[in-house]
């Protein structure tokens, strides 16, 4: 016993074993990466997960702020915060800012490889701390690094793990405050985990918590000390200071992130059935195995748990039982995921909690206190309990079978090694499974998102542009929609948990923008233009077609710079006005087109006109369908049901009466019993129908599309996915490319101080012809301010979405200041948290002091 737990017995030096865990990562990372691939997923780690801090970085070094509060570069301009999920003000992302050099993909690989080997060193040196053997602290800290998750999310999700070292920091500075009063390292490490993982933080300070209260049992259990309800309080309230200081000196994130999350997300769970549900306890063994949206662990983790419940001591029961209660009731999971949705991805900072037991466990089957004739009774009856809740998975039930039979020879220290080497052989092998199921980024991928080609053109634009206008990049707009080529490279697109409201429900409810990918979320930029020009997005660049109003400017390898002159400014004056009740009679598709002419105003304003003015035209297409080999259209009385075995195209020539038109097209679909998404593509835009019901998936059913082209409109070319569904309703417009060109000459042009304006406070003169109404393209947010010749001035939410305000006739120097909603009462608890921390490490440093004189004395 003494030999298995006493941490002054070292048959090797620890780094031997540091060693040994670094190895491992990095042999799961070179197979996985085999083949020339980024350590990194095609699943959000170029369309955000590194996007994201790329911009932040350049960000900063374009303003020199660490905490900036707006980003005029993504989703037309939004609150930096709707983004802090990505990192936004993460120690892991700051310190790239020390690294310009380095690309953020690099930076970024490198730094999540290097993480999970320091989790797993960490880990080990948490065990050390409980006294465990140094095989005991190997063994359990390669079952932790090989679980599912860990390596897994590393290059798909990382913010679902990055923040581990610092949780684990966390709890050898709960050791720290027990076994010296010392609370610094215990605040500092609480607030690097916030900062890095807002959202997982509420789960590692429950596991910062849980595990504070089994170090405490330890102290009573060790000192003989009685509990009672009093000193419980007492000394809990005493260890949450530094925890509640680490928490506070990241209110300046966590305060406008909370705003921001209020107006950016919505709620998974909302019938009162499915939230009395969420009481309910459920056997969720998929929250603990296998699975890398999960804990991830193998079957021995169970039988650790289950042994927990006849383990020695009241700490560790109350550390069992505490953690299955968690893992078996869905409130939990609801509350960590942020009362989103139930997934069990909000498990995995329990991760050190279910290390911890399984450690407790090995060093048990180590010194013979297994009962296991006890553990099989509850193994069997606890698995018949779960085979009758509905898990079936026959892998768990035969390697936990394998594992518990080998438990009963493990007192021959011959079988503990052979025990040992089978666990990690499951977990290794579990761990390489799971991460062959993730496709990387090639180089090739990588090159063709990002060609030279491409950084180039956007370059010969924006040096010879004075203003600021916005730009449109329509390849792999999936990979490419957050993606920013340098700070006044501006954009539309925006794929993000978290996103401007208005702007959200403008493009998917107002402009009913083609939708060409499952998830909701993405709002992708897409050929329309309507939208483009609307917007400001006076560059193109492509390999396609860009749309009407576009002309090519210079052409690099396959891709083609263009750029319209019929692109409204991005901030301008207008003298034609609509009400937003005359607005609202106009109906869609007919209100496409009235923004480009007309502002859409409050009703209460003076200057609101009550005449919507629309050139939009129902017509119908003409016939002469060219049907692919592999689709069958069958008439219906509503529409028509097609079947399309494999993926297929349809052709229509138009004939010159649709030349020099835009078309809008309009339909609904409906899956019929096709277990697969839906896609239907004309001209190059896609709408996609997702089959299933996940949180994020696009359910919509009416697809609308703006066809045009830059030269004529001469044929429609629509593409097919394999399926069968229904088409019904389909409506046909055309609007007159000629309508777009007047649209840019009848409005004043703002002239913005580009760079002041880049840093987020947009400025720049006007001179109004007559009383109108200053318009911008950026979206409406409560945390701006205008001012206009040094004067506050009320905004007003115009075009539905818009900041814009009334501006009298006259030059005027025009200010749009922005503070991210509860910016300045979280810098001001941050400071103030600071202040307790440097308390804190004072404190600490005196009371060392007292122990070091007493030891001498």
């Amino acid at each position: 016993m003494k030999k298995e737990r006493c941490a002054l017995v070292r048959r090797r030096p620890l780094w031997a074993d540091w060693l040994v865990i670094a190895l491992v990562v990095l042999a799961v990372v070179a197979i996985t990466c085999a083949g020339g691939m980024f350590f990194g997923s095609k699943t959000d780690w170029l369309g955000q997960h590194t996007a994201f801090p790329d911009y932040f970085r350049k960000l900063f070094y374009q303003t020199g702020e660490l905490l900036p509060n707006f980003a005029l570069g993504i989703g037309a301009g939004q609150n930096i915060y709707n983004f802090s999920y990505y990192g936004l003000l993460s120690p892991l992302v700051l310190f790239s800012y020390l690294l310009p050099f380095v690309p953020m993909t690099i930076y970024m690989a490198v730094a999540n490889v290097v993480g999970t080997i320091v989790t797993g060193i960490l880990f080990y040196q948490l065990l050390r701390r409980e006294k465990f053997s140094q095989n005991v602290c190997l063994v359990t800290s390669l079952l932790l690094i090989t679980s599912s998750s860990l390596i897994f999310q590393a290059h798909r999700h990382f913010m679902f793990v990055n923040y581990m070292p610092f949780l684990l920091l966390a709890l050898l500075g709960a050791h720290r405050y027990f076994e010296k009063g010392s609370r610094w390292l215990l605040c500092l490490s609480v607030f690097l985990m916030v900062m890095t993982s807002y959202y997982y933080s509420v789960a590692g300070i429950v596991v910062v918590v849980l595990y504070g209260v089994y170090l405490w049992l330890k102290v009573l259990e060790r000192r003989d000390r009685r509990f009672t309800v009093k000193s419980f309080l007492v000394d809990g309230l005493r260890f949450l200071l530094p925890v509640i200081c680490g928490v506070a000196m990241a209110a300046v994130l966590l305060l406008p992130t909370f705003w921001a999350i209020l107006g950016g997300r919505e709620s998974g769970v909302s019938k009162t059935a499915e939230l009395l549900d969420l009481l309910v306890p459920k056997a969720n063994l998929d929250g603990l195995l296998y699975s890398p949206y999960s804990l991830g662990f193998g079957a021995v983790a169970v039988l650790a748990v289950l042994w927990g419940f006849f383990a020695p001591g009241r700490p560790r029961k109350f550390l069992h039982i505490t953690f299955a209660m968690i893992l078996a009731l869905p409130l939990s999971l609801y509350l960590f995921n942020g009362a989103l949705y139930l997934r069990n991805k909000a498990l995995i900072p329990f991760a050190p909690i279910v290390g911890v037991m399984l450690a407790g466990f090995l060093a048990d089957l180590a010194a013979r206190r297994v009962r296991c004739r006890q553990l099989a009774l509850l193994f069997v009856l606890a698995n018949a309990v779960f085979w009758l809740l509905g898990y079936k998975n026959l892998i768990y039930y035969a390697e936990a079978a394998v594992i518990l039979t080998l438990c009963f020879f493990c007192a021959r220290p011959a079988v503990r090694r052979s025990f040992y080497a089978v666990i990690l052989c499951l977990s290794f092998a579990t761990c390489l499974i799971a991460n062959s199921t993730d496709e990387l980024v090639s180089e090739e991928m990588y090159e063709r998102v990002f060609p030279e080609e491409k950084q180039q053109l956007v370059d010969a634009a924006l040096d010879a542009e004075d203003g600021l206008w916005r730009f449109g990049n329509l390849d792999d707009t999936l990979y490419n929609v957050n993606y920013v080529y340098r700070p006044d490279y501006l954009n539309t697109s925006v794929y993000s948990s978290t996103q401007n409201a208005d702007y959200k429900s403008f493009r998917d409810d107002t402009f009913r923008m083609a939708q060409p990918y499952r998830n909701k979320l993405v709002s992708a930029q897409t050929p329309n233009a309507l939208f483009q020009l609307l917007m400001s997005t006076r560059y193109v660049v492509t390999d396609g077609d860009p749309g009407a109003g576009y002309q090519p400017v210079q052409t690099k390898g396959d891709y083609t710079l263009y750029r319209s002159d019929y692109a409204l400014p991005l901030g301008y004056v207008t003298y034609r006005t609509v009400s937003q009740s005359a607005y609202n009679r106009v109906g869609y598709p007919y209100s496409l087109d009235v923004m480009l002419h007309q502002t859409v105003v409050p009703d209460e304003s003076d200057l609101a006109g009550d005449s919507p003015i629309s050139w939009v035209l129902p017509t119908d297409l003409p016939d002469g369908w060219q049907i692919g080999p592999y689709t069958t259209i069958t008439p219906t009385d509503d529409g028509w049901d097609l079947q399309v075995t494999k993926s297929d195209k349809l052709h229509l020539d138009l004939g010159q009466g649709y030349q020099d038109n835009l078309l809008l097209i309009g339909f609904n679909v409906k899956n019929i019993g096709t277990h697969k998404d839906i896609k239907i593509g004309i001209n190059g835009v896609e709408n996609k129908l997702a089959y299933n019901n996940e949180y994020y998936q696009a359910h919509h059913n009416q697809f609308e599309y703006v066809i045009s082209s830059s030269e004529r409109l001469t044929a429609l070319d629509v593409t097919l996915s394999p399926g069968n569904y229904h088409i019904s309703n389909l409506q046909v417009h055309m609007l007159p490319v000629e309508t777009l060109r007047s649209a840019a000459a009848q409005v004043t042009p703002f002239t913005f101080d580009k760079q002041k304006s880049l840093a987020g406070n947009v400025s720049g003169q006007v001179t109004a012809q007559q009383d109108g109404y200053f318009v911008t393209s950026i979206p409406y947010d409560e945390g701006f301010t205008a001012y206009v010749d040094g004067k506050e001035q009320k905004i007003e939410k115009v075009n539905q979405a818009f900041v814009g305000f009334p501006l009298k006739q006259g030059a005027h120097t025009v200010e749009l200041r922005y503070t991210a909603p509860l910016f300045r009462a979280g810098a001001a608890i941050s400071a103030a948290g600071l202040a307790g921390l440097a308390i804190m490490v004072l404190l600490d440093l005196r009371a060392g002091r007292k122990r070091r004189a007493a030891a001498g004395q």
